[in-house]
C-alpha cells in the first residue's frame, strides 16, 4: 500500500493519536499497580549503595520521614518511576504503529535499531550510576561526617595535632524523600546524558551535522561536559562531577567517529547519484545531437 493510499483526514489522525495515547496511559496505570506490589524490594535496591556506605562509615542506618505522608508518597513515586520502564514497550509499540504508515521502507529499517539503541544507552547510563557513581559518591559525602571536626591531624600534607575545642561531629539526618530524589536525579540525569551518541547519530544521519563540525566543537564540548556534570551531581562533590563528565566526553568523541562513518557513506551515495545523473544528461545530449 502506498503513502497516497494511507493518507487520512486530519481528524482521523487525531482520533488515532488519541487511541494510541489512551492505550499507553492505561498500560502505565496498570504498571503502577504492578510495581506497587514490589515497592519494598525496589526501594531496598535503590538505597543499597547508601546502606553500604553508611555501614562502612559506622553511621546508624536509618531513614527519617519528616511528614505523615512521606512513607506513602515516596513508595508511590518509586512505583510511578518504575512503571515508566515497565510500560515503555507498550509506549514504543503504540508510537511505532502511529508513525510507521508515514515511513518509507528504508526509514523503517533504521527505526528499530535507533529505538533499541536509545533504550540500551539509557539503561547503560543508569547502570553506570548505580554500580559506579553512587558507590563512590555516597562514601565521599558521608565521609564528611566521620571523626571529630575540632581535631585536626594533618594540614596541607603535614602531620599536626591541633585541638580547636570540644568534640564536634556531624550526624547525617537522611530523609526518605531526599534520598529518593538524590538517587533518581542521578539515575535519570546520567541516563539521559548517555543518550548523546544516539542524538548525534540521528543528526549525522540526516545531514544536520558532520564529523568535521563536531570535531571543531570538541574544545567547547570539554567545558560543556563539566558544566553538565556539575548540574547533575550533588553539591561540591568534585569526584562525582568528574565521573559524570569524563564518560560524557568519551561518548561525544565516539559519536564523532560514528558521525564520520555516516557522513562518509552519505557523501559517497550523493557522489554516485551525481554520476548517474550526469550520465543520464550525457545520454540525453547524445540523443539530441543524433536527432
Amino acid at each position: 500500500m502506498s503513502k497516497t493510499e494511507l493518507r487520512l483526514p486530519f481528524s482521523e489522525h487525531l482520533r488515532e493519536l488519541r487511541v494510541r495515547l489512551w492505550r499507553t496511559f492505561l498500560a502505565y496505570i496498570v504498571a503502577i499497580f504492578v510495581c506497587w506490589g514490589f515497592w519494598r524490594p525496589l526501594f531496598a535496591l535503590l538505597v543499597k549503595p547508601l546502606v553500604v556506605a553508611m555501614q562502612a562509615a559506622k553511621l546508624p542506618v536509618k531513614l527519617i520521614a519528616i511528614s505523615p505522608t512521606e512513607p506513602l508518597w515516596v513508595p508511590l513515586k518509586l512505583s510511578m518511576l518504575a512503571a515508566v520502564f515497565v510500560a515503555s514497550p507498550v509506549a514504543f509499540y503504540e508510537l511505532w504503529k502511529f508513525v510507521a504508515p508515514a515511513l518509507y521502507a528504508h526509514e523503517k529499517r533504521y527505526a528499530w535499531p535507533f529505538v533499541g539503541g536509545s533504550v540500551l544507552m539509557f539503561v547503560g547510563g543508569a547502570a553506570f550510576t548505580y554500580f559506579v557513581l553512587l558507590p563512590i559518591a555516597y562514601p565521599m559525602l558521608l565521609g564528611m561526617a566521620a571523626g571529630n571536626l575540632s581535631q585536626i591531624n594533618s594540614l596541607f600534607g603535614m602531620k599536626v595535632n591541633i585541638t580547636l575545642g570540644p568534640a564536634v561531629t556531624i550526624e547525617p539526618t537522611l530523609t526518605l524523600d531526599h534520598v529518593f530524589g538524590f538517587s533518581v536525579k542521578l539515575l535519570l540525569g546520567v541516563g539521559l546524558v548517555f543518550e548523546l551518541p544516539m542524538l548525534i547519530c540521528f543528526l549525522a544521519g540526516i545531514g544536520v551535522v558532520t564529523h568535521r563540525t563536531l570535531w571543531r566543537f570538541n574544545r567547547y564540548a570539554i567545558i560543556l561536559s563539566f558544566i553538565i556534570g556539575g548540574l547533575i551531581t550533588p553539591g561540591p562533590d568534585v569526584m562525582s562531577q568528574i565521573l559524570v563528565s569524563l564518560p560524557l566526553l568519551i561518548l561525544y568523541n565516539l559519536s564523532i567517529l560514528v558521525a564520520w562513518g555516516l557522513t562518509a557513506r552519505r557523501e559517497r551515495r550523493l557522489a554516485r547519484a551525481e554520476v548517474v545523473a550526469g550520465a543520464e544528461v550525457d545520454e540525453v545530449d547524445e540523443e539530441d545531437e543524433e536527432d
